[in-house]
């Protein structure tokens, strides 16, 4: 079983079982989800699990078999690929843009990361192919590509200017990703630095790369200064999957007692 689809069972569960305890009278107010929750079925069918009494609706057509998709920040709209190729379909009609037919690849590998990401703005749709990754711009109709070996997943920066490429580590017994990344120039993207060994990655800002290396500690890396890096804690920890809150706090998970925990710098 999918492991993504695992714990969206497990969460859907909870909700289930919870609503069962609830009162009568609060089974009139739907699901009590604090946001929209979209859920990639084994039927190959994208469900949106709505909040409240908006219940739950299939938004992909029944015949098309999603590999993978993303829901554009605007709310509007929802990307996904299938094998004939990649579509474009507002959320609530049944139009559908086919973008890229047969040729929009194939997601190498799922379940580590965003294998198709939208930027901020909506203006423009990065997916992970078999030969690295493609950018589809919105705009110009236009698509711009970039090649890496086992590209595992994408990740934005918040103005749109970087993308972060993952792939998958050549040694099988390591636990990080090498991260490649690449400065936007309208529909064209340049490779401006690397990170050889990071578990996870957060934007704090649009220039700069929380990162932490398998060997430890945990680093932020400035792309407006010659990419230098400054070290927030020092290769005696192991981070893992650093993450910046929507306050500009920066998370990670650490192998330290939790007595022992300790702000992160700026």
């Amino acid at each position: 079983m999918n492991r993504r689809f695992f714990l969206s069972l497990l969460f859907l569960l909870g909700i289930v079982l919870s609503s069962t305890l609830a009162p009568v009278a609060a089974q009139d107010d739907g699901l009590n989800l604090p946001t929209e929750l979209y859920v990639l079925e084994n039927d190959g069918v994208v469900t949106r699990y709505g909040i409240g009494a908006a219940g739950i609706t299939d938004v992909t057509p029944a015949d098309a078999f999603v590999l993978d998709f993303a829901v554009a920040p605007s709310d509007n709209h929802i990307a996904y690929r299938t094998e004939q190729g990649l579509s474009l379909k507002p959320l609530f009609s049944n139009d559908v843009l086919t973008i890229e037919a047969e040729t929009a690849s194939l997601p190498p590998i799922r379940g580590r990361g965003d294998t198709l990401t939208w930027t901020a703005d909506a203006s423009a749709l990065a997916y992970t192919t078999l030969y690295g990754a493609r950018v589809f711009f919105l705009n110009s109709q236009s698509f711009a590509d970039i090649s890496q070996a086992n590209v595992v997943s994408l990740v934005w920066s918040p103005d749109s200017t970087y993308l972060a490429v993952e792939a998958q580590n050549p040694d099988p017994n390591a636990q990080s990703s090498f991260w490649w990344i690449y400065r936007r120039d309208n529909t064209t993207f340049t490779l401006v630095s690397a990170i050889p060994s990071s578990i996870g990655i957060a934007w704090q800002s649009s220039v700069r790369i929380i990162f932490a290396p398998e060997t430890g500690g945990l680093y932020a890396m400035d792309l407006s200064a010659g990419n230098a890096q400054t070290e927030l804690f020092e290769p005696s920890t192991v981070y893992r999957m650093p993450f910046v809150r929507d306050d500009g706090t920066v998370t990670a998970f650490a192998n330290v007692p939790a007595s022992e925990a300790t702000a992160i710098p700026e």
